[in-house]
């Protein structure tokens, strides 16, 4: 009975362990929209000036919380080629606060969100 408790515990200890987020690394993680912007900023500091643009329309779309405008632009970074780790974590990341910010949005009756929501889920799809 006690190696099954310490086995267990031990495999608890290391799950805890092992899907800890460290960021040793250096990359940061976004906990709003206004940072997610910032993180996609900084990861694509070195893209080419298209990029840059593309990338710059979804930071002014997520800090305004023009949410369509966001969804939309996001998507065509999101389908450039040549996408780093860093750069694609930072996408991800944008991706769930935007639809995190959505959700909320909906919740308090924005059917302008709810609309967008949509959008994102059906361009998700494809």
């Amino acid at each position: 009975m006690k190696t099954n408790a310490l086995l267990s515990l031990l495999i608890v200890c290391s799950l805890f362990i092992g899907c800890g987020n460290s960021n040793d690394d250096g990359r940061l993680t976004a906990k709003s929209t206004e940072q997610a912007a910032s993180v996609l900023d900084q990861s694509f500091a070195n893209a080419d000036t298209a990029m840059k643009q593309n990338v710059s329309a979804v930071s002014e779309a997520l800090r305004k919380r023009e949410y369509e405008k966001a969804v939309i632009s996001l998507q065509a970074v999101q389908q450039a080629p040549n996408i780093t780790i860093d750069q694609g974590m930072a996408i991800q990341n944008s991706s769930i606060l935007l639809e995190r910010e959505l959700v909320n949005a909906i919740e308090r009756g924005d059917k302008n969100a709810e609309r967008v929501y949509q959008l994102l889920k059906q361009m998700r799809r494809n």
